[in-house]
């Protein structure tokens, strides 16, 4: 009879895992470097998990030339929501890690997959 219990190696890459979700909460997802004649030092733009961050407003300005829309925090909706998602999975993770089944395991990958088409 097969045990239902997940292996020690699997408990500690989903901790593993958790850990590196709740990284995602305070380091960059996302780094944009912009080099320009007029800005010797350059232009970044860090995109976290809950927003925008770094020369925000000089890049809007230089969007402003092009047409192109000024970046606001308020007009994504994955700033709002993807904080929260992030922190479920993270507790999922340790929450399967401490509860030891196999069946949650499969549960979360299931659950995981499912939320991929959405962008998540």
């Amino acid at each position: 009879m097969k045990s239902s219990g997940l292996s020690k190696l699997t408990r500690w890459l989903l901790i593993i895992c958790g850990i590196c979700l709740l990284a995602i909460l305070f380091l960059p997802i996302w780094r944009i470097e912009l080099d320009a004649p007029q800005y010797p030092e350059g232009l970044q733009l860090n995109i976290y998990a809950n927003g925008l961050r770094g020369n925000v407003d000089i890049i809007n300005g230089l969007n402003h030339y092009i047409g192109m829309r000024t970046l606001h925090n308020q007009d994504f909706i994955e700033f709002t929501v993807l904080t929260y998602i992030i922190l479920f999975f993270a507790v999922l993770y340790f929450a399967i890690a401490l509860i030891n089944k196999r069946k949650l395991l499969n549960a979360g990958v299931i659950l995981f997959i499912l939320c991929l088409p959405c962008g998540i």
